[in-house]
């Protein structure tokens, strides 16, 4: 039972996160994701290129106005850029407090089509990064490049669609049946 209570508090809010494009033209078939895991201290933030045309995801930055972001173990060919602004950012009201960059030549280096990256988020807690995300206080936004046949550029910023009851219930009841199922065969 104690499954399915965390389940619901911290998985089933973050099924209604999207990356809605704010700067540029280039929505059609540009699909990013991210998902969350709590390793030891640090929790891994996993983002997903999942286009199905090319695109190139070359920076990400995060504003944190909760105040739990503080530093971040970066995998090779990507750099920390604090200052980092994404192209129509201003037109969002959004302030960037952490920013990675993917290194030069930077559609070489950054996330392309079915590829991920595993950015880990030090001393941050799922339990403190969920509701953040929920209530907006953190926000992510992506400049992705090289985007179709045009390489056109545009940029994205998760925001949060409320999820279809039916689709969280499902979830929570697949889960609590799989579990029920299991201690009944014990």
């Amino acid at each position: 039972m104690k499954i399915i209570f965390l389940y619901v508090l911290l998985v089933a809010p973050l099924l209604g996160q999207q990356f809605s494009l704010f700067e540029g033209d280039g929505d059609a078939g540009v699909d990013l994701s991210f998902e969350l895991e709590q390793s030891g201290g640090n929790l891994d933030f996993i983002i997903s290129n999942n286009s199905i045309i090319n695109a190139v995801v070359t920076k990400v930055a995060f504003e944190d106005n909760s105040d739990i972001l503080t530093s971040i173990s970066l995998p090779p060919h990507w750099s920390v850029n604090n200052s980092l602004n994404i192209s129509g950012s201003n037109n969002i009201g959004f302030s960037t407090t952490l920013g990675i960059v993917a290194d030069p030549p930077p559609v070489i280096s950054g996330i392309h089509s079915g590829e991920d990256l595993t950015l880990s988020l030090a001393h941050v807690y799922l339990g403190d990064f969920v509701p953040a995300i929920n209530d907006g206080s953190i926000r992510v936004a992506m400049h992705v490049q090289s985007i179709g046949y045009d390489a056109i550029s545009s940029s994205y910023v998760n925001t949060k669609v409320k999820p279809e009851i039916s689709t969280s219930m499902l979830g929570a009841v697949g889960l609590a049946a799989t579990i029920f199922r299991r201690n009944r065969k014990i």
